[in-house]
């Protein structure tokens, strides 16, 4: 087990692809807290993990939110004591549709990009301080390859930037920015 009682958070993990994140870390050992902004699916999610024998915490999280980024930590603290690892992964692409960018209203790109920019850094200031409490701690952020397709329609992930490319031999993702 690689991450044999390491506490992770993974923001955005109540569905999707973080539900998936959520569902591996606790395979590989981890406490798991499932920070969402729906807490029913956080805890479906956290529920399934204790099902499997895991140890999880869903904690309603608006990553938008400094108070709800604060409290996200403070709860993680309060049941298992540190932070070792944080898992950026809640973002949203919602509302707008398919549609040409200049369609779009302010307040679309507003939320957007407080989730999906805004969200990481409010989540990371939140945790890191107790990282480096604690001597140490991983920070992993998750983006999009949407920036390598050069759809109009897709261009709040071609401004927030892409750290994952494709490494065709093996399928699997570089890391590098």
């Amino acid at each position: 087990m690689k991450l044999k009682e390491k506490v992770a958070i993974i923001t955005g993990g109540g569905r999707g692809i973080g539900r998936e994140y959520a569902l591996r870390f606790s395979e590989e050992g981890a406490k798991v807290v499932i920070a969402d902004i729906s807490f029913e699916n956080a805890q479906k999610t956290a529920d399934e993990i204790a099902g499997k024998g895991g140890d999880a915490l869903a904690v309603p999280t608006d990553v938008s939110s400094q108070s709800s980024t604060l409290e996200m930590a403070q709860k993680t603290l309060s049941r298992f004591g540190r932070i070792d690892i944080l898992l950026n992964n809640a973002a949203i692409y919602y509302g707008i549709g398919m549609r040409r960018w200049d369609s779009w209203q302010p307040e679309d790109w507003d939320r957007m990009y407080a989730v999906n920019v805004k969200g990481s850094w409010l989540c990371m200031k939140a945790v890191v301080p107790h990282m480096i409490a604690g001597g140490k701690g991983k920070i992993i952020n998750v983006s999009s390859n949407t920036t390598d397709t050069g759809l109009e329609a897709l261009l709040p992930h071609l401004f927030q930037g892409s750290n994952h490319r494709p490494n065709k031999e093996h399928g699997q993702g570089s890391g590098t920015a």
